[in-house]
């Protein structure tokens, strides 16, 4: 949520079930979240506007500790939250490539590293969401095909294939 006092920023908070007071756990979140699958730590991209960089870094929930996992400069921006593969191991992301690519790259980081690599690049696709399958199988996406449609559709990549099947073609936008 965007602080009440500074609009400029966003923060993770912890919100009881039950009901009670937004507990703020994180300060300057540009992104939405992704959890480990045990739980205990989250993923998400911090903007550094005066450093030209975007940051990708792991907070443990129970140490209240950050480090970045990745630096990348500030022409590489990620087109939504990463996503936590179910074993733990890798954090997946779609970062925008600028013109004259236009188009996205799928990025693959190890968790405990940071390493870097490449899984797939779409010319002319530009996806917003990625989230693994429940088995590690592949991820489901949600983007535009710019050679195709302007409505974003949902989309099924094989792991580690990289195959790219539509999973819809309607006029909704997803």
């Amino acid at each position: 949520s965007r602080k009440p006092d500074n609009r400029q920023y966003r923060a993770l908070y912890s919100v009881p079930s039950l009901g009670g007071t937004p507990r703020e756990i994180l300060f300057d979140v540009d992104s939405r979240v992704t959890f480990s699958p045990a739980g205990k730590q989250v993923a998400f991209w911090r903007g550094v506007p005066q450093k030209q960089q975007n940051l990708l870094v792991v907070f443990d929930l129970a140490s209240s500790r950050e480090r970045v996992l990745a630096t990348l400069d500030i022409a590489n921006r990620s087109q939504g939250a990463p996503a936590w593969s179910p074993d733990g191991r890798t954090l997946v992301a779609a970062l925008e490539q600028p013109p004259p690519a236009l188009g996205v790259q799928v990025v693959l980081f190890e968790a405990e590293s940071g390493a870097r690599r490449t899984f797939l690049e779409l010319p002319r696709i530009l996806l917003s969401s990625l989230a693994w399958l429940p088995d590690g199988s592949g991820l489901v996406a949600a983007g535009v095909n710019l050679k195709a449609s302007l409505q974003e559709q949902v989309y099924l990549i094989t792991y580690p294939g990289g195959l790219v099947q539509p999973v819809t073609n309607d006029f909704h936008r997803y």
